[in-house]
């Protein structure tokens, strides 16, 4: 290389300079000239005061005798590797998932020291993504790191970066030790070189429907009662792993319920259910959830197949579903038998026993009475068909039902329904008891004695002196029924009296009249 005169003339020291080029290189004491390395050239001298030209024969210059060192070549990357980590740097051969890392190696040709953050673009699913400087200054391995963030996702092998991935921004620089800066150009990288996979899109609800079950779980398309659950479906864009109790928030009429996560891990599809309590009432429309229905909570997640996590508070689409939810009608309690129509020597018409063939049945309660859209009806069928019970007063509480076929001895149910047809259960159930059968005791019956006078050889026959006394009779069939009674009448049967307790003596099988006035020779019947 030719170094340039620059200054010396009229002293007895001459400076050339050479100006380093790129490229340049050399080590440490390694540059020299020969004895002939100066030259004139054009026009050009150097002489003495007296006008002698100067010898241009020179000293040798060995490589021993100077300490100078060149190097102007520019460090350039020779490699560029990329590789996954975890969010701790620990290897992840695995999906990388938000959170997880992009590690960039690059390797240069010599040792070089960065200052400031330099940043390396990597391609991720068709869009730039800046991986940061992170260390290796001071050698030959530069290490950039990009964190995953939610929505990015590239196939396996997908990654790449061009030849312009690397930059230094503002106030950052690679240089070697001499002070190159090193060439930007870097390796490309294309996608067969790494089997790098991206996939950090969170599951989200694609869609959300809301079922009515029974609290077997089997469908329900009618109106829901107490016990009854409202179901909620959430349909999820990808299989996913649920941990810990999701809920999701539905209101009912204007009040949120709480609906628990009861089943869905490992599926695409989540459920939630809501036990409905006592007294919860809706028309249609009034079951709805809101766009932050669902909430995972701090102890629960809902991941997919490689980590991803459900937001905490994911928005759904808002609903309105056409469920309807009634209370059972309270009205009724205490209902009980009072009274059965019965024939005129019925002595006890408030049993259930009758020997009438049709009738009215009367039954009363102590409970509240019928709100607005309920009624009471009544099966004579053990429940198998009700008809609506036409005759209530709810000022006595009481209500008749008319013209029953009380032949057949009917089991009587009394319940109350309202217009969602919602029914109490069952309030009473009375078994009238038909009775036509007479009585088979006292059979075999005649007369045995009537008082008469101390002179009256035949008190057995039906003539007496006297004015008043007994009666005697005596019966050879069987004794009565516990249910049974024997009455007695004076005028041919046209009023009937109860037999006093004291006249009869099932032991002697008699029955004994007392105080029979005979004046107006009585015909005596016994019944």
């Amino acid at each position: 290389q030719k170094a340039t005169y620059l200054r010396g003339s009229g002293t007895n020291t001459l400076v050339f300079e050479y100006t380093v080029a790129a490229g340049d290189t050399d080590s440490a004491g390694g540059i020299t000239t020969t004895a002939s390395a100066l030259a004139l050239g054009i026009s050009a001298s150097i002489k003495d005061a007296a006008g002698n030209n100067a010898t241009l024969v020179v000293p040798v210059v060995a490589e021993t005798v100077n300490n100078v060192t060149l190097d102007t070549v520019a460090p350039t990357f020779t490699s560029v590797s990329m590789t996954g980590v975890n969010s701790s740097g620990i290897a992840k051969n695995t999906t990388l998932i938000t959170g997880d890392k992009i590690r960039v190696t690059a390797k240069v040709s010599e040792v070089v020291t960065v200052s400031g953050t330099p940043e390396y673009t990597i391609i991720v699913g068709g869009l730039a993504k800046r991986a940061a400087y992170v260390s290796g200054s001071g050698s030959d391995t530069l290490v950039f790191e990009y964190t995953v963030t939610r929505g990015d996702a590239d196939i396996d092998g997908g990654i790449i970066a061009t030849a312009g991935a690397l930059t230094l921004g503002t106030g950052a620089s690679i240089k070697d030790a001499a002070g190159n800066n090193a060439s930007l150009t870097m390796p490309e990288v294309a996608a067969s070189i790494n089997t790098i996979a991206v996939e950090a899109v969170a599951p989200t609800i694609s869609s959300t429907s809301i079922a009515g079950v029974d609290s077997t779980g089997t469908d329900k398309t009618g109106v829901l009662v107490a016990g009854d659950k409202i179901r909620i479906t959430t349909s999820v864009s990808e299989v996913v792993k649920v941990t810990g109790s999701p809920t999701y928030t539905i209101n009912v009429a204007g009040i949120d319920k709480t609906a628990v996560y009861v089943g869905g891990s490992d599926s695409d599809a989540l459920i939630f259910e809501y036990t409905i309590e006592a007294g919860v009432t809706a028309d249609v429309g009034s079951v709805t959830a809101a766009s932050n229905a669902l909430i995972i909570g701090t102890n629960a997640s809902i991941t997919d197949v490689v980590g991803n996590s459900m937001a905490a508070s994911i928005l759904v689409s808002a609903l309105r579903s056409s469920l309807i939810i009634s209370t059972a009608p309270t009205a009724g309690a205490g209902m009980s038998l009072q009274s059965v129509t019965s024939g005129a020597l019925d002595t006890a018409p408030t049993d259930h026993i009758t020997n009438q063939a049709t009738g009215s049945v009367v039954f009363t309660y102590t409970g509240s009475n019928l709100k607005t859209g309920e009624r009471f009806q009544y099966s004579v069928d053990q429940g198998q068909t009700w008809n609506d019970a036409s005759s209530v007063n709810s000022v006595t509480k009481q209500i008749t039902l008319d013209g029953l076929n009380l032949a057949s001895s009917p089991q009587v149910q009394i319940r109350a329904i309202n217009t969602q047809g919602i029914t109490s259960g069952v309030l009473v159930q009375q078994t009238m008891s038909h009775d036509a059968a007479a009585p088979t005791g006292g059979t075999g019956m005649s007369f045995v004695s009537v008082s008469s006078g101390a002179l009256d050889a035949s008190p057995t026959d039906a003539t007496t002196n006297q004015t008043s006394g007994s009666v005697k009779f005596s019966y050879t069939g069987a004794n009565l029924a516990t249910d049974e009674r024997f009455q007695f009448s004076l005028d041919e049967g046209v009023t009937w009296a109860e037999l006093p307790n004291a006249a009869l003596n099932i032991a002697e099988k008699t029955i004994t009249l007392s105080d029979v006035s005979f004046i107006s020779n009585p015909k005596i019947a016994i019944r």
